[in-house]
């Protein structure tokens, strides 16, 4: 079992990565919310207001566009006033990056590059028609239009920013075969490490004849170290990666930002599996043998044994209230419902069978277990209680004339209220046996 429970953690952990990095890459709902999360960061507007500064410097002569619209005697000046436009131009590209109508071009033109790598890395042929010609390029010229718009530039200028400035190529098609073959890959594993690491939990809880208990505990345990792993791989390679793609320190803030919303996922993914696992050692507690559990069992017994319809009639609401709450993603997925749900249902009834082997002769009364019967024996404990300290006073005072002596009781009463001390833990067990045997002697 413990080699098993091993390989399943690396299996688990490299499973997390392999589920992080379909989602990111492949989905293209994951990647439009994640580009949107970008462009919301202020250290990312900074660094592509930059760039699209640059890229309107590069592509476009502002100089000679300002020279041809002034007189002849400020002509001079054309050349000084295009360079101190470049901060007021980038302040209000930034300005323009904040506003929805920009935010929502933005999303657009990351859902149509994504759309685009999807169908490259999808399709086995060589080359695929695409608006970027086999290519993925995320498109910007839409925002450059609309900032430009908003200086007041003329539609010519605008109509030369739009065939120069903003397309970026992020995928050609020389690397498509490899991609596509990372993609397969990476679909597959998706599916496959998941499904074996559940298989590998639920044979060696299986193999854990009279020990499922701890077995659930330990798996619980995996879990939990699990995702820690991958959170902890996450900052490492996070360090790791920005440290040798930033070659520049003002550029370092936008990167870590980048680096943090692209692995979200992955963030979410690790915290999902550390809350079940977490779950599942609270459950190999519940079913151990440690005294708080063999308590709560014994205390539990008559409504697990006689009434499941309140033993699933809780566990009911309980899951309908975690999946209103929605802790993690599966519980947003139909499949993670019906999985969670099936989990939690087949662990109630295995509790309900562990109740009804340990105790046997629990069984659910109504006028017993009932409401009114519990406020009858907590009162009757009450005045058990009230008696022994009337009792101990009594003898302490010694000198108080005493009352007339009780009448003498009948063994079986006697035994029955040395049998209510005792469950109530006024007699401990060595003191309940013997005075027992004295009763029986006379």
């Amino acid at each position: 079992m413990r080699v098993i429970l091993l390989v399943a953690t690396v299996l688990s952990v490299a499973g997390i990565l392999a589920v992080w990095a379909n989602r990111q890459l492949l989905d293209t709902g994951y990647w439009t919310r994640t580009s949107t999360k970008l462009l919301e960061n202020r250290a990312i507007q900074d660094e592509l207001s930059s760039y699209l500064t640059e890229q309107l410097y590069a592509n476009v002569d502002l100089a000679g566009e300002l020279r041809s619209g002034l007189p002849k005697q400020l002509k001079p000046l054309a050349g000084p006033a295009a360079g101190g436009l470049r901060t007021v131009i980038e302040e209000g590209i930034l300005a323009a990056l904040q506003t929805s109508h920009v935010q929502g071009l933005w999303r657009s033109a990351s859902e149509v590059s994504h759309k685009q790598f999807v169908n490259l890395i999808e399709n086995r042929g060589t080359v695929v028609r695409t608006p970027g010609r086999g290519a993925v390029v995320l498109d910007l010229r839409p925002i450059v239009a609309n900032v430009a718009a908003r200086f007041g530039t003329p539609p010519e200028v605008i109509a030369k920013l739009q065939d120069s400035v903003g397309r970026i190529t992020i995928l050609r098609s020389k690397t498509l075969e490899t991609m596509q073959g990372t993609a397969r890959g990476l679909r597959a594993l998706a599916i496959v490490l998941p499904v074996l690491v559940l298989l590998l939990l639920a044979l060696a809880v299986g193999l854990s004849s009279g020990r499922r208990s701890r077995a659930l505990l330990a798996v619980g345990i995996l879990g939990i170290l699990s995702g820690a792993i991958a959170l902890i791989v996450r900052s490492v390679a996070g360090a790791q990666v920005v440290g040798a793609l930033v070659k520049t320190e003002s550029v370092r803030p936008a990167a870590n930002a980048t680096w943090s919303i692209a692995t979200s996922v992955l963030v979410e993914v690790a915290v999902a599996t550390v809350f079940i696992g977490a779950l599942v050692s609270l459950a190999g507690l519940l079913a151990g043998g440690s005294r708080w559990a063999v308590s709560l069992r014994r205390a539990f017994a008559p409504y697990l044994r006689d009434r499941p319809d309140l033993a699933f009639g809780s566990a009911a609401i309980v899951l309908v209230l975690f999946f209103l709450w929605g802790p993690i993603e599966a519980s947003h997925r139909l499949i993670g419902i019906l999985l969670i749900a099936a989990l939690t249902l087949l662990g109630v009834e295995l509790l309900r069978r562990q109740a009804a082997s340990e105790f046997p002769h629990a069984h659910y009364v109504a006028e017993r277990d009932g409401l009114r019967g519990r406020a009858s024996e907590v009162r009757d404990e009450l005045v058990r209680r009230g008696q022994r300290l009337r009792t101990g006073a009594t003898a302490v005072a010694g000198g108080s004339a005493p009352g007339p002596p009780a009448a003498p009781s009948a063994p079986v009463d006697q035994l029955e209220r040395l049998a209510a001390l005792h469950e109530s833990g006024g007699l401990s067990d060595d003191e309940f046996a013997a005075a027992k045997h004295r009763l029986l002697s006379d």
